[in-house]
């Protein structure tokens, strides 16, 4: 425990941002997530500040050294800098002592604060907590204040690969449905980062048994095992996708959803209209959604598909070719999603092409002509330029007899 004490005090000391703040602003603590995340050798792009005297002088101060963007939180009473790459630095005013500001937070494990002054600051017994993977609130009042807590709880088991306590299932229990009253932006991103989280299907598994996740996405009990056990078959197809496949996963789609959040947030809407869900998607994610409930289930499940029926199942998909083809997890499936993606990258030709070689002067005939094209060079039927020309003159004089 000493070991992690010091070297996780070090880590913070090593901290650029950090340093900055604690040489200008005496008596600073910094708390919670950093600290946290620290201890788990996670590196952390958020640090929370508690500080005394004037909130604005001190962030402006600050900002003279770091650059960035203030942004007000939390109705005015704490304030954010916003820095390149994600990174953010959060103050907000403690009076008295810095215990009462620990109470007023969320879990034990976010109630651990450090000053350079006092050193660790550990009053809850958060680090302990840590070890275990216990995620235990502070005060019941905490939750019920801000809802938003209890999705967060079991963010936290994911995260943990922990459990939450006794105490504080019982009070998520008894207060879920508060959860309606949160913003669905912040409701969003806790089960976004619930969803690639270590042990997401463990938690999800947990918060939909407590009811919280239901409060998220509407499941009924009917439907619950079987969306539960399409999420484990498809973990496991995850882990066996070829590398480049693999590599996309972390890769992020949109609202800070990466692909492997969004192959199971498919199917944990595949029959809930997202209407019905508390969740904020983006523009992005709705359409990616949509094309994954519209797929062609039939075509990517059978053992056999043709290539002209698969070109037209892929076109159908857009984007979402790599969630659905994840999902299905066929080896063949990842070659032929390979090659429809080259084709669509590189076509052989394109629409000035079309109309300079045909009569055709634009509009919906020169994308049916390309349509054709593309699903020709898909299916090797054209394999060089030459041969993509004379198809489509072939093609143009069938469209004009």
């Amino acid at each position: 425990m000493l070991d992690d004490i010091e070297r996780v005090i070090q880590g913070i000391l090593d901290d650029g941002l950090n340093r900055v703040v604690f040489r200008e602003v005496p008596g600073a603590y910094l708390v919670g997530g950093f600290i946290r995340d620290a201890f788990l050798s996670v590196t952390s792009r958020d640090r929370d500040f508690a500080v005394q005297g004037d909130l604005e002088k001190i962030v402006c101060r600050i900002r003279g050294f770091v650059g960035g963007t203030i942004v007000k939180l939390k109705d005015g009473t704490a304030l954010r800098i916003a820095l390149g790459g994600g990174e953010t630095l959060d103050f907000s005013r403690y009076d008295n002592e810095i215990g009462d500001d620990l109470l007023r937070r969320d879990f034990t494990i976010n109630a651990i604060a450090f000053s350079v002054e006092t050193g660790l600051h550990d009053p809850l017994g958060g680090v302990q907590d840590l070890k275990k993977g216990c995620v235990r609130m502070i005060r019941e009042d905490n939750l019920v204040d801000d809802p938003v807590r209890m999705l967060r709880a079991y963010r936290f088991v994911g995260e943990l690969d922990g459990y939450v306590d006794d105490d504080t299932r019982k009070a998520v229990r008894r207060h879920k449905g508060l959860i309606r009253r949160s913003a669905p932006e912040r409701i969003t991103l806790e089960f976004f980062k619930l969803l690639q989280s270590r042990a997401c299907l463990k938690a999800l598994g947990e918060a939909f048994e407590e009811s919280v996740g239901g409060e998220v996405i509407p499941l009924k009990n009917n439907e619950l095992d079987a969306v539960m056990q399409k999420l484990v078959e498809v973990t496991g197809k995850l882990k066996e996708a070829p590398e480049d496949f693999r590599r996309e996963l972390d890769e992020e789609v949109s609202q800070g959803l990466t692909l492997r959040g969004l192959v199971l947030l498919d199917i944990l809407l595949d029959g809930v209209p997202v209407e019905r869900t508390r969740l904020r998607l983006s523009g992005r994610l709705r359409s990616r959604v949509a094309r994954f409930k519209g797929r062609r289930e039939d075509v990517l499940s059978r053992g056999v598909a043709g290539d002209d029926e698969l070109f037209d199942c892929f076109e159908g998909l857009g984007d979402s070719i790599p969630e659905a083809v994840l999902v299905q997890g066929r080896p063949e499936l990842y070659d032929r999603a390979r090659r429809y993606l080259a084709v669509r990258g590189r076509p052989l030709l394109n629409g000035e092409d079309v109309k300079r070689i045909t009569s055709v002067a634009g509009g919906p005939a020169v994308g049916r002509l390309l349509y054709e094209l593309r699903k020709a060079q898909f299916a090797g039927r054209v394999r060089s330029r030459e041969e993509a020309e004379a198809l489509l003159r072939r093609l143009a004089g069938a469209q004009m007899r």
